[in-house]
């Protein structure tokens, strides 16, 4: 048994073990709150043997993943400040953007996923990034989450949210954004008209529910 101990989990929507799983990778950069006891066969793959190799998940930033770091920071731009914002989305294709809060970091569990999925079907149309809401005034909404958080962007319009660390829905909504995206291009289909900031319909409506 390995023992994790997790940021606080404020607004936290999904309860699989993948999602735990990816907050608990998330806990190397963030203060722990609350102590979680799980079974290494119910983590994924990646975190049951970052724990068994002896991977510090607990503690302060720097303090453990540095070499998962280094393999993030290789696969997805690092995107700090408007600046790195507004010109990334100047790229052609699909964008996917990891975005996350200071406090608790990007979702590394994700990495490997992403790395096989960009070199099996996006190649050069898929450009990856993690973003840090706290300073880029865009993703503000976002900010003070647990619960990752990926952005499809195409062309300057926002086509999708998915909330959560599910590995199978992440690909699938990647593979699907990739054909819409070259339907588009083919001038076979038209893009969302949605700008980074705004809502998409599923945040209209969960949004709605909490009023």
């Amino acid at each position: 048994m390995n023992k994790f101990l997790l940021p606080p989990l404020s607004r936290l929507r999904h309860n699989s073990t993948s999602t735990l799983a990816c907050i608990a990778y998330r806990s190397a950069g963030c203060g722990g709150a609350v102590a979680l006891t799980l079974c290494p066969m119910s983590l994924s793959p990646a975190v049951a043997h970052y724990a068994a190799s002896g991977g510090s998940i607990t503690g302060p930033a720097g303090t453990g993943g540095a070499g998962k770091k280094a393999a993030q920071v290789q696969l997805q731009a690092d995107l700090n400040n408007d600046d790195d914002w507004n010109k990334f989305l100047q790229r052609d294709g699909l964008i996917v953007i990891d975005v996350y809060s200071e406090w608790c970091g990007p979702c590394l569990g994700m990495v490997g996923n992403l790395k096989k999925i960009k070199v099996e079907l996006g190649g050069d149309n898929l450009h990856l990034a993690v973003a840090k809401s706290d300073t880029i005034e865009c993703l503000k909404r976002f900010r003070h989450r647990s619960e990752p958080t990926w952005l499809f962007i195409a062309a300057g319009q926002l086509l999708n949210v998915v909330f959560g660390a599910d590995a199978p829905r992440l690909a699938r909504t990647i593979e699907q954004e990739l054909r819409n995206e070259e339907l588009a291009r083919r001038g076979e289909r038209e893009r969302p008209r949605r700008a980074p900031h705004e809502l998409t319909p599923p945040e209209q409506v969960a949004q709605t529910s909490l009023r």
